[in-house]
Protein backbone atom coordinates (compact mmCIF):
# COMPACT_ATOMS: atom_id res chain seq x y z
CA UNK A 1 0.00 0.00 0.00
CA UNK A 2 1.49 3.35 -0.75
CA UNK A 3 0.74 6.45 1.75
CA UNK A 4 0.94 9.86 0.29
CA UNK A 5 1.08 13.19 2.08
CA UNK A 6 -0.83 15.25 0.16
CA UNK A 7 -1.80 18.74 1.61
CA UNK A 8 -5.84 19.10 2.12
CA UNK A 9 -5.61 22.49 0.07
CA UNK A 10 -3.58 20.83 -2.86
CA UNK A 11 -6.49 18.06 -2.89
CA UNK A 12 -8.96 20.75 -2.74
CA UNK A 13 -7.36 21.92 -5.91
CA UNK A 14 -7.62 18.85 -7.55
CA UNK A 15 -10.95 18.05 -6.64
CA UNK A 16 -11.90 21.65 -7.68
CA UNK A 17 -10.46 21.35 -10.75
CA UNK A 18 -12.41 17.86 -11.17
CA UNK A 19 -15.93 19.27 -10.07
CA UNK A 20 -15.51 22.12 -12.36
CA UNK A 21 -14.35 20.17 -15.38
CA UNK A 22 -17.70 17.81 -15.17
CA UNK A 23 -19.99 20.37 -14.48
CA UNK A 24 -19.09 21.59 -17.51
CA UNK A 25 -19.77 18.57 -19.52
CA UNK A 26 -23.27 18.69 -17.50
CA UNK A 27 -24.05 21.84 -19.40
CA UNK A 28 -23.66 20.71 -22.68
CA UNK A 29 -27.23 18.67 -22.48
CA UNK A 30 -28.22 21.03 -19.72
CA UNK A 31 -29.52 25.02 -20.60
CA UNK A 32 -27.44 27.43 -18.57
CA UNK A 33 -28.89 29.08 -15.91
CA UNK A 34 -27.52 32.22 -14.14
CA UNK A 35 -28.73 32.29 -9.91
CA UNK A 36 -26.88 33.88 -7.23
CA UNK A 37 -27.75 30.79 -5.04
CA UNK A 38 -24.95 28.98 -7.61
CA UNK A 39 -22.60 31.21 -6.51
CA UNK A 40 -23.70 31.45 -2.76
CA UNK A 41 -23.60 27.28 -3.50
CA UNK A 42 -20.04 27.30 -4.99
CA UNK A 43 -19.03 29.66 -2.06
CA UNK A 44 -19.78 27.41 0.44
CA UNK A 45 -18.79 24.46 -1.64
CA UNK A 46 -14.88 26.22 -1.68
CA UNK A 47 -15.21 26.88 2.33
CA UNK A 48 -16.60 23.39 3.40
CA UNK A 49 -14.36 21.20 0.89
CA UNK A 50 -10.82 22.37 2.82
CA UNK A 51 -12.28 22.06 6.42
CA UNK A 52 -13.83 18.73 5.21
CA UNK A 53 -10.08 17.75 4.40
CA UNK A 54 -8.49 18.57 6.85
CA UNK A 55 -11.06 17.19 9.11
CA UNK A 56 -10.58 13.73 7.19
CA UNK A 57 -6.43 14.87 8.11
CA UNK A 58 -6.63 15.73 11.17
CA UNK A 59 -9.39 13.39 13.07
CA UNK A 60 -9.74 10.63 10.93
CA UNK A 61 -12.23 8.95 8.00
CA UNK A 62 -14.48 7.24 10.48
CA UNK A 63 -15.15 10.23 12.37
CA UNK A 64 -15.08 13.36 10.09
CA UNK A 65 -18.40 12.22 7.66
CA UNK A 66 -20.27 11.61 10.32
CA UNK A 67 -20.39 14.79 12.02
CA UNK A 68 -20.03 16.74 8.58
CA UNK A 69 -23.59 14.83 7.55
CA UNK A 70 -25.48 15.54 10.93
CA UNK A 71 -24.07 19.31 10.54
CA UNK A 72 -25.75 19.18 6.41
CA UNK A 73 -28.85 17.57 7.54
CA UNK A 74 -29.15 20.05 10.58
CA UNK A 75 -28.62 23.29 8.56
CA UNK A 76 -30.66 21.80 5.58
CA UNK A 77 -33.64 21.31 7.90
CA UNK A 78 -33.68 24.80 9.46
CA UNK A 79 -33.19 26.51 6.04
CA UNK A 80 -35.94 24.31 4.78
CA UNK A 81 -38.48 24.63 7.62
CA UNK A 82 -37.16 27.64 9.56
CA UNK A 83 -36.50 30.52 6.49
CA UNK A 84 -38.49 29.34 3.70
CA UNK A 85 -41.42 28.18 5.88
CA UNK A 86 -41.56 24.21 3.74
CA UNK A 87 -43.94 21.95 5.59
CA UNK A 88 -42.63 18.92 7.12
CA UNK A 89 -43.94 15.86 5.66
CA UNK A 90 -43.82 11.95 6.74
Amino acid sequence: MVSLNVSPMIFHIYAGTTVALLSMLVLTYNPFIWTWYGVLGAGMWVICQPLFFTGIAKIGLTVTPPIVCGLTITVSFFWGYGVFGEPVRR
